[in-house]
């Protein structure tokens, strides 16, 4: 066993040896009320933690964000005049408290369509909820969505819509004591005007709904993967939701608070360096360049808030804007210098959380001492997760690191038995760095049963509901595929495809029924050939995309292999599919019985140990003072005994440990020969067989002798039609010259019958003037035509 499997046992023998009364708590915590599973069960449809999102959103909406805090930071109000100051009423369409003012009386139509988005997004979240396994089936791109309408309004126009729900109860007194509206000053505020009492009640009703949102998805909803979860990646929500609880409140600053601009400058300037400072000191998000951004915003707004502040007053005073434009400018070379610092002192800071000592572990994990060397005391939980944020670094993600950097959290386990903010840090670590899914799932269930905080009950339902193990759900009928949405899109994909092979099969029985039949019914032969056509590609096409994402799947390769067999007659492709499935079944079946013989082996050395430390702990109760036996410790060794003992009976334990551990190794490499052997046999058996896995996968261009047959007879088939249509062309050509002879024939034919027709009265006229005449003609005389009677 290597030393990191050493330092990690602690977390599986504290979870494994507990008293009856402390195991039935810990069922009691493994599970969920009804009210955290319907309350969870609303939000779940929001959770996504992708991979590798793309940085360029972030990017924009944090350049976005100092866009709009900057044109914030200048906002100011007259108070002779109760007008809006020149350069506030340029940059004021930036942040949307100019472009509220400007709309005045058409304000509250905005605040009813504000109101109808935020009925909308309660209402798409909540259906969302109830059709979760219907959308995540066929309809993914709904929850896409909805996510996004989310982001787009809960956070890019967070600013906009806080500033227009703020303008229509935003009132001025005149002179006369008089309260009018500053969107529209002949209005008076809450007075006259019914659509403005309306629209600042709505307008009311929107920011407390929109507030509390707020608050909800930023303390629930975020991005906790340490490797490849991106810009704002963090380990908790508290920050997101802080930073826009005091967002809200500078805003409401910001604008209410214009008659005392030093107070308004204070807070402003107070609460960025708050922010700020908590920033640097406790480093909220997992990367340094998420830290150093996040502070660009406040350190603009707060280093223009007091500039302008400055400048305003400056103005009033000179009655020129010169003074504003000057210290903005100043504004502007102060926050480039904060800037500058606040990215040493993240970076400093950061180095100073890293449990190093000069860049360089504590501890050797490779020596053979490794088990007795420590590390410093690690007091604060919370602390543990930035201290192993080197990996951030990909130069450092190697094995060494890893194991040191699980050394920490199982070290510092020992010290925190019961906070699950340090379990979920480390489950996080294990599924993202480490890939061990399996250990990180039951490090998630110590997290859920030592009674977390309620934003991490949702996490926490969120990562058990994903794995698929909510109510039974989800275990074992996906292949031990472990994700519920992997599962539900699977179930969906293979039904359908079942559906279409009946469906073929259908068709198929009712066109031969129909043929068969005294009298068959010709119209719907090609309605049943249609349907056959169509069904079998639909069913073809499903399995061979169930097959990409699942090619080891012995019943998708059977049902794809009768596929071929009750439609297709595709007997070979078909026999390989089979013989391919029974082939992973058989090397299924017998790495399962080496891993069980092996496993039973480790078991039985591993239980030896137990029993040893068990023998030496029962030796050390018994001397040491009042130590509790039910405690649930994540250590082997108990750190509160007797270090005389300790001392007295170590050799003892080391000696029969290394017995131990020799017997372990003998079994490790019995298990490695017989891996091997495996998996030589593997590639023997599925070398004949992986040429139709590729071409259903991966679309290559092999060829079953069915295929070759189909393929060559397609080529006759076309040679014979060229071959007829040119054969057809030259009798078409001949037949077409004899046609041609045959109607000029046909035309001399005609007219010499009109020549004879015509001859007939012509030889009577000839006889009537032979006899008239007696074959004497005079002629014309004077040369003009004469008719001849």
């Amino acid at each position: 066993m290597s030393e990191e499997e050493k330092s990690q046992a602690s977390v599986r023998s504290g979870a494994s040896g507990t008293s009856g009364a402390n195991f039935r708590g810990a069922m009691q915590g493994d599970t969920f009320s009804k009210i955290d599973e319907i309350l969870f069960s609303f939000f779940f449809p929001l959770y996504e933690q992708r991979k590798k999102q793309n940085e360029l959103w972030h990017i924009f909406m944090i350049v976005w964000e100092i866009v709009q805090m900057t044109a914030m930071s200048l906002y100011s109000v007259d108070t002779h005049t109760n007008y809006v100051t020149r350069v506030a009423s340029v940059v004021g369409y930036l942040d949307g408290s100019q472009l509220s003012l400007i709309l005045g009386k058409f304000l509250p139509y905005v605040n009813i369509g504000i109101f109808v988005l935020e009925i909308a997004m309660i209402g798409m979240m909540f259906a969302a909820c109830l059709l979760y396994r219907y959308i995540i089936a066929s309809q993914p791109w709904v929850l896409t969505f909805l996510r996004g309408f989310i982001q787009v309004k809960q956070r890019m126009l967070y600013i906009w819509i806080t500033n227009i729900n703020i303008s229509s109860f935003d009132c001025f007194v005149d002179e006369d004591e008089l309260s009018h509206w500053r969107a529209d000053p002949d209005i008076i505020c809450f007075k006259d005007n019914i659509l403005q009492i309306v629209g600042a009640v709505i307008a009311i009703i929107n920011l407390i709904v929109f507030f509390s949102m707020s608050i909800v998805l930023n303390i629930a909803i975020y991005n906790h993967n340490p490797k490849n979860g991106g810009l704002l990646s963090c380990p908790n929500g508290v920050f997101a939701s802080f930073q826009n609880i005091m967002l809200f409140g500078n805003i409401f600053i910001v604008r209410m608070l214009y008659g005392w601009p030093f107070w308004r400058g204070v807070v402003n300037v107070g609460v960025s360096i708050l922010i700020c400072v908590y920033l640097i000191v406790k480093q909220p998000y997992y990367s340094f360049m998420s830290n150093f951004l996040s502070t660009l915003q406040w350190t603009i707004f707060g280093s223009m808030s007091l500039c302008s502040e400055i400048g305003y007053t400056f103005e009033g005073l000179m009655n020129n804007i010169a003074p504003t434009i000057v210290f903005i400018f100043i504004g502007s070379i102060l926050a480039v210098g904060m800037i500058f610092l606040n990215w040493y002192l993240v970076r400093f800071q950061q180095k100073r959380l890293f449990l190093l000592n000069k860049g360089k572990p504590y501890i050797n994990t490779r020596s053979e001492d490794f088990k007795n060397q420590s590390l410093p005391k690690q007091k604060d939980p919370t602390l543990v997760e930035p201290s192993t944020r080197f990996l951030q670094n990909k130069k450092m993600r190697k094995y060494d690191w890893l194991v040191y950097a699980d050394y920490i959290y199982t070290h510092a386990l020992k010290r925190h038995k019961h906070d699950p903010y340090l379990y979920f840090m480390y489950a996080n670590f294990l599924q993202y760095y480490r890939k061990n899914t399996v250990k990180a799932q039951s490090v998630y269930r110590q997290a859920r049963i030592n009674n977390p905080s309620f934003s991490l009950r949702f996490v926490l339902y969120c990562k058990t509901k994903e794995s698929g193990r909510v109510s039974g759900e989800g275990n074992g009928e996906n292949g031990g595929s472990g994700s519920e949405l992997s599962s539900l899109a699977f179930k969906a994909l293979i039904q359908k495809a079942q559906e279409h092979h009946e469906n073929a099969k259908n068709a198929l029985k009712a066109f031969f029924e129909n043929m068969s039949s005294p009298n068959p019914i010709y119209p719907l032969m090609a309605d049943h050939l249609d349907s056959i056509v169509e069904e079998e590609s639909k069913g073809k096409k499903s399995y061979e995309e169930i097959l990409v994402t699942h090619p080891q799947n012995v019943g998708v390769i059977r049902s794809y292999a009768q596929l071929l067999l009750d439609i297709y007659h595709d007997e070979d492709t078909a026999e390989m599919l089979l013989i391919r499935a029974d082939n992973i079944e058989e090397d299924s079946t017998q790495s399962s019985s080496v891993s069980s013989t092996i496993e039973g082996q480790e078991n039985t050395v591993v239980q030896n140990n137990m029993n040893v430390n068990a023998n030496v702990g029962n030796q050390q109760n018994k001397k040491g003072k009042g130590i509790n036996n039910n405690e649930n410790d994540v250590v082997t060794i108990d750190n509160n005994n007797n270090k005389a003992f300790e001392e007295q009976d170590q050799q003892q334990l080391d000696q029969q440990g290394e017995q131990q551990f020799d017997k372990l190794n003998v079994v490790q490499s019995f298990r490695k020969r017989k891996t091997s052997n495996v998996q030589k046999k593997k590639r023997k058996k599925k070398k004949q067989q992986d040429d139709v896995i590729t071409e259903i996968t991966t679309g290559s261009s092999s060829n079953s002798s069915l295929g070759l047959i189909i393929g060559g007879l397609l080529f006759a088939a076309h040679i014979l039609a060229i071959i007829i249509y040119i054969i057809s062309m030259v009798v078409y050509m001949t037949q077409a010259k004899h046609f041609a002879q045959q109607v000029n024939n046909l035309k001399s034919v005609c007219d010499l019958a009109t020549y004879c027709c015509q001859m007939s009265p012509l030889g009577l006229m000839l006889l009537v003037h032979d006899y008239e005449f007696n074959f004497q003609y005079p002629g014309s005389a004077d040369g003009k035509a004469a008719t001849i009677r």
